[in-house]
């Protein structure tokens, strides 16, 4: 009786989720958003493949360090592969070598194609564009990844609604987070009972092996899905008096505590540090 009325009590003054959900312990939203952009402006503005690897092992041991599992993080880059090989070819095709600032990265290895209106080379300064190119895709990537995952539905709400985001905006912000995991467990299951049904088994007597006929078979059943999940979730809504009110309540509420503070400051010097290393030094330009 005293835990669950100690419990009540919790509840009366603010939401029991936001002491317990291990995801909210530590840096809070505040000093992942923090993260978050300090990434992104280093991201965007270096072309050094060093900088950017350093950071990019930074962000991944942070990552990894909040619980995520590396099975989780390979399995979000896998889908991107053939971006990733793509993006990286004709990036170090088309660059220029003269342009670059380093004088390793002039050398040239190769002339592909050299006419008036197009040049292709292989060179060090391509190929080092080419990858931090690359590593510039996987942190914007794992970023997202991190703050995502590691930041309950309820406190990114709670830091919209902070912004002064539209109600609507946000929901339809939190129903993508939240169902991403759902539609792929949906997936999973029909494609289970496709295969049941014999669609892409292998081998038939005296016949090819008979892949799944595209992706109709399993598009179909997902819209219909969505469409019922939709409907009804309207009805919850409206039954619950969604839109009566122009104010919303929330279930979580904004912590900033040490490590927010602890995040937010080291980002700043970072941030300052890096673009006064660029301005005198050139530091993290190619």
């Amino acid at each position: 009786m005293t835990a669950v009325a100690e419990q009540t009590n919790r509840g009366v003054r603010g939401p029991v989720e936001d002491e317990f959900d291990p995801r909210t312990r530590g840096i809070g939203l505040v000093g992942k958003l923090a993260v978050f952009i300090v990434i992104s402006v280093v991201a965007a503005a270096a072309t050094e493949p060093i900088l950017l690897g350093a950071v990019f092992v930074g962000l991944l041991l942070l990552t990894l360090s909040t619980g995520l599992k590396p099975k989780t993080v390979l399995g979000a880059i896998k889908p991107i592969a053939p971006v990733v090989v793509i993006l990286f070819v004709f990036s170090s095709l088309f660059y220029k070598p003269a342009t670059a600032r380093q004088d390793f990265a002039h050398t040239v290895f190769a002339n592909l194609v050299q006419t008036d209106f197009i040049t292709l080379t292989i060179s060090a300064g391509g190929l080092l564009f080419g990858l931090g190119i690359v590593i510039k895709l996987l942190l914007v990537m794992i970023v997202s990844i991190y703050l995502i995952s590691t930041t309950p539905t309820e406190q990114l709400l709670a830091g919209l609604q902070a912004i002064k985001v539209p109600n609507a905006i946000g929901l339809m912000m939190s129903m993508a987070v939240r169902f991403i995991p759902t539609m792929s467990s949906e997936v999973a299951t029909i494609k289970d009972a496709q295969r049941a049904r014999g669609a892409g088994s292998s081998r038939q007597a005296g016949q090819r092996r008979q892949p799944v006929q595209g992706t109709l078979p399993l598009f179909v059943p997902m819209i219909v899905t969505s469409m019922r999940r939709a409907d009804t979730m309207a009805m919850s809504m409206v039954s619950r008096g969604y839109g009566f009110t122009k104010e919303r309540t929330i279930m979580a509420r904004l912590h900033v505590g040490f490590w927010d503070y602890l995040a937010v400051g080291l980002g700043v010097v970072a941030t300052v540090l890096f673009f006064l290393g660029r301005a005198s030094l050139g530091f993290g330009i190619l």
